[in-house]
């Protein structure tokens, strides 16, 4: 499998933008970029190399977070990411991030399973390493086929 195919199908579901959420949040000189897709979005290859289960009842979260540079630019970062999502019945499933990083990139992944037309909260929790914890919270809707 080429290495920069999940970071291409990554930093696209990652700036997709949809209905439920802004897909990043910026704290002082980091933004955290943030999503959730059904797994049936992964190509079979890309799928298969990280162990996730392509379905239309799976979900995937994606979480990077970057760094702004002095000059402007900025830079994948490494740092402690925690994820919990509960659904319309109040429960809560801790998610177990998968750190990915490939060339330049750094994501953290998690699948799950997901309930047609019902939403998810996702409540995530980031460390960038030197800096304090950031706490985001999205809903993401699913439908599944």
């Amino acid at each position: 499998m080429n290495t920069a195919s999940l970071a291409i199908v990554l930093s696209g579901a990652l700036f997709t933008s949809t209905a439920q959420a802004d897909n990043s949040t910026t704290f002082g000189d980091y933004t955290i970029h943030y999503n959730a897709l059904s797994t049936n979005s992964l190509s079979p290859n890309v799928a298969k190399a990280y162990g996730i289960r392509r379905s239309g009842s799976r979900g995937m979260i994606n979480i990077a977070v970057r760094k702004k540079l002095a000059d402007g630019s900025d830079v994948a970062v490494p740092a402690k990411v925690r994820a919990k999502m509960r659904n319309i019945h109040a429960q809560i499933s801790n998610l177990d991030m998968q750190k990915i990083q490939e060339e330049k990139s750094i994501y953290y992944i998690s699948d799950f399973k997901v309930d047609n037309a019902k939403p998810q909260r996702f409540n995530i929790e980031v460390i960038p390493e030197g800096s304090p914890l950031r706490k985001i919270e999205f809903s993401q809707t699913f439908y599944t086929e």
